[in-house]
């Protein structure tokens, strides 16, 4: 039972939370107005609107010609917003909209099943506010299904768990099913490997040998069918194609190999060597303003689970850390690499922050509280700076408008801090 101080702090931070959802929100729609940027947003947008003029929603082309490198589902919904509000640059973000306020609502649901509320709200904050959601809301690409239904795959794997419910458990294999339809296998493998460590360092086996998951594999077969027959009907049955510059191209194996551990083994010819730390050091800029506390927390869970095994402390779960660490470490083994690529992981990323964000702030006896503190607020200043500078530069014809957007953003950042230091009993900032 709580108290009545943790019981006004849970519905402060209620309320804040909503309050930063809504802020964030408003950001995400302004991109709306954006034209759809090149090269991928504006591809995918095209495939979208030749698949809906020839009415057949099961084979794809781009400007004609044979299209085989994503998965449909970004142009199955894209679709439907297209029929719903015409083809426009509005309605091919909308999915993407909804997508990210879902994949928030189930990250919280996921914070909840193995921490309290406090985490889970506050990963909602944190997610909702790196860079990286703006950017996948703006330039729309496959990554932003690809994040909603891993994180609703982990979601009812971590619930299957702890309840054994078979609700849960069909769920979760749905959702593996539909990320896959996002972007391929690494639906299936993310998940997978978190479950495996997560079992496995918790020593328990019948869960781990459990003949259902079977059963959940058939389940993500079931929910790939239409996208497989349409693979089949358009390469496997035709090896005539002419696919990129090749013949006798099979699709199937194409989406369910080549295409993901093909980057890995050198199959793919989509190749950047841009060497295995790329994604890491994106992340410190994708995961902006909360890299320093990522960085700490993933520390912080390292040595926890490194006490656990040796029998010096308690870990009650190892889902969320090995979901995110495995699969991002798996990633940056791929011989093609971009930033967007990292970002299906961060869902749990905010989930570690915000463990780390309540462990320095809120436990008793934390010395490092007021430097962190202090780092932060220089950052979101810098940050504020940079902006000006950048505003600057993009308005050289009227600069007044580059020192009125600064001076707004540092009073807003301001009156947000003095409000946290002396309404909120967290002691954030």
């Amino acid at each position: 039972m709580l108290d009545n101080t943790s019981r006004n702090v849970l519905q402060e931070l209620k309320k804040i939370t909503f309050l930063v959802i809504i802020s964030a929100s408003v950001v995400y729609v302004i991109g709306w107005f954006i034209h759809v940027m090149d090269p991928d947003s504006a591809q995918y947008a095209s495939i979208t609107r030749e698949m809906l003029e020839r009415g057949d929603y099961l084979t794809f082309t781009d400007q004609g010609r044979e299209y085989l490198d994503k998965p449909p589902l970004l142009f199955w919904l894209t679709g439907i917003s297209f029929k719903l509000f015409g083809i426009n640059d509005i309605a091919f973000r909308v999915p993407a909209f909804f997508a990210t306020l879902l994949t928030l609502f189930f990250t919280f649901k996921l914070s909840t099943i193995y921490y309290d509320k406090k985490t889970g709200y506050l990963a909602v904050i944190i997610l909702a506010t790196v860079q990286a959601t703006f950017l996948i809301n703006h330039d729309v690409r496959t990554d932003t299904n690809l994040i909603c239904w891993f994180i609703f795959s982990m979601w009812h794997l971590a619930a299957y768990l702890e309840t054994r419910k078979t609700i849960h458990f069909v769920l979760a294999f749905t959702g593996v099913g539909l990320s896959m339809l996002a972007k391929g296998p690494i639906g299936l493998v993310a998940p997978a490997l978190g479950i495996f460590m997560h079992l496995l360092i918790k020593k328990e086996w019948k869960k781990l040998f459990n003949p259902a998951w079977v059963l959940g594999l058939l389940i993500v077969g079931i929910v790939l069918l239409p996208m497989s027959y349409g693979l089949y009907t358009q390469f496997d049955q035709h090896p005539e194609k002419l696919v990129n510059g090749l013949r006798g191209v099979s699709g199937l194996r194409f989406f369910y190999w080549t295409q993901s551990f093909g980057r890995i083994t050198g199959e793919n010819v989509w190749k950047n060597n841009v060497g295995p730390f790329f994604l890491s050091h994106s992340t410190l800029w994708a995961f902006f303003p909360w890299s320093v506390f990522l960085v700490l927390g993933l520390i912080r869970e390292v040595r926890t689970i490194f006490l656990h095994i040796m029998g010096k402390a308690k870990q009650s779960e190892f889902l969320i850390f090995f979901g995110l660490f495995l699969p991002f470490m798996a990633l940056s083994a791929s011989s093609y690499q971009l930033p967007h690529y990292a970002f299906i992981v961060y869902p749990l990323a905010a989930i570690i922050t915000a463990k780390y964000i309540i462990f320095v702030f809120y436990e008793p006896g934390i010395s490092s509280a007021r430097v962190l503190s202090i780092i932060q607020n220089v950052i979101l200043y810098l940050a504020l700076i940079l902006v000006f500078v950048l505003v600057w530069f993009c308005f050289p014809n009227n600069n007044t408008f580059a020192i009125v957007l600064y001076s707004m953003l540092l009073a807003t950042f301001v009156v947000l801090n003095f409000t946290l230091r002396t309404r909120w009993r967290f002691r954030i900032m």
